[in-house]
């Protein structure tokens, strides 16, 4: 899946494909490395357990919102199969992350491709019921664990 998620930010470019991109909310992937490039200044200003509470969080809606979707898609309740489902998902985003990095190309920081390539110019900052399930799960996390 890491060498699909490079394979899918090395064609982003291409004319065929270009216009089936758009810009989107950042990935589990991109924001542990915003928290990452974040941790000197943490480290500095004396934040460094919010940082490591923030990319918890992160990790856990990440992992609660497959749960749901391995319950209400798969069938199964299994917290193993919600695992795999994760870190598949992570795998290939972490592939397009890296390939971006290694190739400079920062513009594309949280570009997505519509794989459906059903619409083209698809618009920015879409929504689905998976995504609005992990953003309510990361302000519930975020305001229990910062609450507590």
């Amino acid at each position: 899946m890491f060498r699909y998620g490079k394979g899918a930010a090395d064609i982003m470019d291409l004319p065929a494909i270009k216009k089936y991109t758009y810009f989107d909310f950042t990935n589990t992937a991109e924001t542990l490395l915003l928290l990452l490039v974040a941790t000197p200044f943490a480290l500095y200003f004396g934040w460094f357990s919010i940082v490591v509470k923030l990319a918890a969080v992160a990790i856990l809606a990440e992992f609660i919102t497959n749960w749901i979707k391995t319950v209400k898609v798969g069938k199964t309740f299994s917290p193993t199969v919600a695992f795999y489902l994760m870190w598949a998902k992570n795998c290939y985003e972490y592939g397009v992350l890296y390939a971006n990095i290694m190739q400079g190309k920062w513009n594309h920081f949280a570009k997505r491709i519509d794989v459906g390539f059903t619409k083209e110019n698809p618009s920015h900052f879409r929504t689905n019921k998976w995504k609005i399930i992990k953003m309510i799960l990361l302000l519930v996390l975020g305001l229990v664990v910062f609450m507590a």
